[in-house]
This record gives C-alpha cells, structure tokens and sequence, in this order.
C-alpha cells in the first residue's frame, strides 16, 4: 500500500516520464477527473461470431485516431501539480509512440472447442440462465501485459487505450481495456460508430470536447447575478440527502460489507425475448388496476400505461437481488433502498437550450447523472413488478428534466467541494444498487463486416457482437459490490445483465430464478 501511494504521488518511487514539449496538454474534463473513475479500470470485450481481420481493425483505427479531435484518445495521462489529471497528446503518433497498445493470440480451433471461451454467456435458451462466475474468463480476455491501474498509464509513456485480439477459426474476442475517466458506456458507443465508419470508409462524426469541457457549465454554482438564478430548480431529493454522522454510518457499512462478506462473483443473466415478452406483459397487467394519476402514460395511447424496457429490467433485477440478499429477511421492513439508474445526458443536453453536444456530433467522455429512485426494503421485495417499475419511470420523468440534471450537478458539485464525495440520497441504513443500462450505446449493432476474413472486393458481410462482456479492476475496499449492467439484446433480442453480488447472494438468485414464472 505505501508503495503504491509512493508511485501515485511521484515519490520514493517511479515518476512519470519527462513532458514532450511539442505534445499539446489539455485538463481532464471535471465530470471525468473524480476519484470514483480514477479507481475503475474497465475491460470490455466483444465477441464476433466471424474471423476478423487483426490488421485491417488496427489500420482502421489508427486512421481514426488521427483525426483532429480523435486523437485525444490516444493520449498520455498525467497529474499536475494541483492534483488534476491532464492529457498530454502526441502532435502524432508513432511506432514508438502509438495510439493505442494493442495485442493477440491465435488459436487454432474453432471457439466452442475452447475450454473457456466455449463457456462464455450466449443466447439460444428458452429460459432464463446464469453464467459460470466471470472470472474464470479474466486472465483470457485481459493478458499479464495488460495496464489495469491509472498508476500505469501516469507512470509510463503508454496511451490510454488497450486492444487485446483473440482469433480463433470463426469467431474474434475484442477486448478493450481503458480507464472509467476515458469512456462511458456511450463513448464505448460513439468509438465503435467512429471505428465502423472508419473501416467501411464512411463519413466519421466531428469529435467534440478536445480542449473545452462542455458540461462544467452545468455543475457551477449559478451567481446571483446570473439571470438564471430566479429559474434555477433544487433537486427534488436533496432534502433527502444524506450526511453528518448519516453518511459516516453509511461509509462504516460499504467498508465492512466487503471485509465480512468477502466471497462475491460477477455472473451474467441471460434473459430470452419470450421470457421479457412475458416479464414486460406481467409488469403492464400489474397496473391496470393503478391510480391512473400515479401511472405515467403511454404517449401513442393516453389510457395505458408506459414502461421501457429498461424499466422492466431494473425493476425485476433489483427486487430479485433484494429478495436474495441473505440479511433481507432479519432486516427492518423500513430499512431504506436507493436504486440509482445511470442517465446518459447527452440527448437532453443536445436538444435543450442551451445546446452543450451537438446530436450529431461525437463525444466519448463521462455525461451521466443518477435518476434515484428511494424505496423500503418492504416496498422493493414485495410491491409487484409493475409498481417497482412505474416508480422507475416516475422517478426518471421527474428527474430528467434540464433544470432538474443541472441541479443535481450542482448539488453534486457542492457535496463533492464540502464533503470530499458525491450525494447519496435516504437515511442512514441505506443499501443500494447502482444500474446501468449500456441499450443505448447499440453495441450490439456495431457492424464491422467490412473485416471479415475472407471477404471478397466489394462483398457486404455483416458483423455484429453476439455478446458484450463488461469487466473491471477496481481500486479500493468498496469495489463494484450490488452494481449491475445491463448490456443490451443482441440480434435474437437476447437481454443480457451483469452483476457483482455477495457468493450467497448469487446462490440464492440462482435459485429463486430456477422458480421464476411470468
């Protein structure tokens, strides 16, 4: 540990490389430069039922990230002075300064012959499935070389992105690894598009947040003076906040849960289209009887009611965790839950005044808020699917207005200047799940037949991932414990939700699922 923080400070231990003079230095953007990112070290791989050519996507995505713009994210992390993080990007990149790292391995079987590659989630199932724990993946998909701590990349001449290829006789294993202040789920998004459109020859989106941080407007504090001050909103739970001794308690409670229970797996459900047909019906037929003035409706039909997917699936997943949560049962029916929904803001801040990103423009970095939805532990295991749902979509309709998101920021950035954390809403005894929901980033859709071996001159294959596989390497004694990611449906509408829970927890999902009925 005291090595460790010895290299993150630059002394008794490593130091960073000495500045290149003709690299352009650009501040970290403040949403991307907080420590929760710091700590995340994301590994994301995407499996491909085709043979990929390696050196057609390495071309493809060098050219890419030597756009104007672009090229941002081949840059070199550093951390000044006054503790921030900056980038520091190469005028160009090099063979000996390249723009990403990239690796593979070549395996000469098809991948259902491999002993574990053969064993990663798919479709196909009627029913609902758990995968193996997913970390018997971990050192296949991520090899030893691999960077997985900012440490890494701030003491080193190493660009922010890393590419590991694993190519077997009908099917590539992308990997990417990266640091949570780099990406979101969007941005994991917005590089696939760029890199596709790249690959085909497509036209590429303008790239924007180089060296302006477009979203810092909406986290400072609005002057008196500001003729915004008389429109600008509180944010609907801030009253809800927790802190003082509050917030200590809730801190004692994060660090002990690891240290007690220290057994946890990420395992991934597989949810069929037949099985969410019927969980989506079942949570609509739970609301006709509802207070009409409780039920956000259906825009296209006024008289029912409206739930996203995305609804459905938050809903079902964590009133299934919460049931299986071996202290549920001695817990106190008022003990407070907080759902916390990971909102992506980029179409609200691109079709509202005024307009940070423009809707067809590109923008990779970190542009998400927490639509937060607080329930009893009674509410959230016994309430029907359907209301823990409309409560969801409730929450998210208040929420997610501009003037609401900005006031959350700003209640954000005040939390974070006093107390050193970002706001957590509810009481003291708090547990809560972090969701988030990767549909609209379409990773599923990311097309890159263009490099399917093989190929003939002017043939059209297509090449879309079958499956996305979120990992990550956290810093930390809290770690991703109760967070979950639903990555999307693949082509078959498959849904796919990954999670980290306490072993027993996941024992006893894994048997309430075996039981599940719509």
């Amino acid at each position: 540990m005291a090595a460790a923080l010895a290299r993150f400070l630059g002394i008794g231990g490593n130091k960073p490389p000495a500045p290149n003079s003709a690299d352009t230095v650009v501040r970290m953007h403040h949403v991307d430069d907080t420590q929760s990112f710091r700590d995340i070290c994301m590994h994301v791989t995407f499996r491909f039922d085709q043979p990929l050519d390696v050196d057609m996507m390495e071309a493809a995505l060098g050219r890419l990230l030597g756009r104007p713009g672009w090229k941002k994210l081949g840059a070199r992390v550093r951390l000044n002075k006054s503790g921030h993080l900056e980038y520091h990007i190469p005028q160009s990149y090099t063979p000996t300064r390249p723009a990403f790292q990239l690796t593979r391995a070549t395996h000469a079987v098809p991948i259902g012959l491999h002993p574990i590659a053969a064993r990663l989630p798919r479709g196909g199932s009627d029913s609902l499935s758990v995968s193996p724990h997913a970390g018997l993946f971990r050192s296949f998909l991520v090899p030893a070389s691999t960077p997985t701590d900012l440490t890494h990349w701030l003491f080193e001449d190493r660009p922010q992105l890393a590419l590991h290829f694993n190519s077997f006789k009908d099917a590539t294993l992308i990997t990417l690894t990266f640091m949570h202040t780099m990406l979101d789920g969007l941005g994991i998004g917005a590089l696939l598009e760029a890199w596709s459109a790249e690959l085909e020859g497509k036209p590429v989106k303008e790239f924007v947040g180089y060296d302006v941080d477009p979203l810092i407007s909406m986290s400072e504090p609005v002057p008196a003076t500001d003729p915004r001050k008389a429109h600008a909103e509180e944010y609907v739970l801030k009253d809800r906040e927790i802190r003082g001794l509050g917030m200590l308690r809730v801190a004692a409670n994060l660090v002990l849960e690891p240290l007690m229970h220290p057994a946890e797996e990420d395992r991934v459900i597989v949810i069929p289209p037949t099985v969410f047909a019927k969980m989506k019906a079942r949570a609509l037929s739970d609301l006709a009887s509802a207070d009409k003035a409780s039920i956000v409706p259906d825009a296209a039909d006024p008289s029912k009611p409206f739930l996203s997917d995305g609804d459905v699936l938050a809903a079902w997943y964590n009133s299934l965790v919460f049931r299986s949560e071996p202290w549920s049962r001695s817990a106190k029916p008022s003990k407070s839950v907080l759902l916390m929904n990971v909102f992506n803001t980029r179409q609200l801040i691109g079709t509202t005044e005024p307009v940070l990103i423009p809707p067809t423009s590109a923008y990779t970095s970190n542009a998400t808020v927490f639509m937060n939805s607080l329930f009893t532990l009674q509410e959230i295991t016994a309430l029907p699917l359907g209301q823990v749902a409309n409560r969801v979509r409730r929450d998210l309709v208040a929420q997610s207005t501009r003037a609401q998101v900005e006031a959350q920021q700003r209640l954000i950035w005040k939390t974070t200047k006093e107390a050193g954390h970002s706001p957590l809403f509810g009481e003291s005894d708090v547990a809560f799940v972090v969701f988030t929901n990767w549909t609209k980033a379409k990773m599923f859709e990311m097309d890159f037949g263009a490099a399917v071996v093989g190929s003939s001159e002017g043939e059209k294959k297509r090449a879309v991932p079958s499956y996305v596989h979120p990992d990550a390497t956290i810093k930390g004694v809290v770690g991703s414990r109760n967070a979950a990611v639903c990555m999307g449906k693949d082509s078959q509408g498959n849904w796919f939700l990954h999670g980290t829970l306490r072993k027993k927890t996941w024992e006893n999902v894994i048997k309430a699922i075996a039981n599940e009925t719509f």
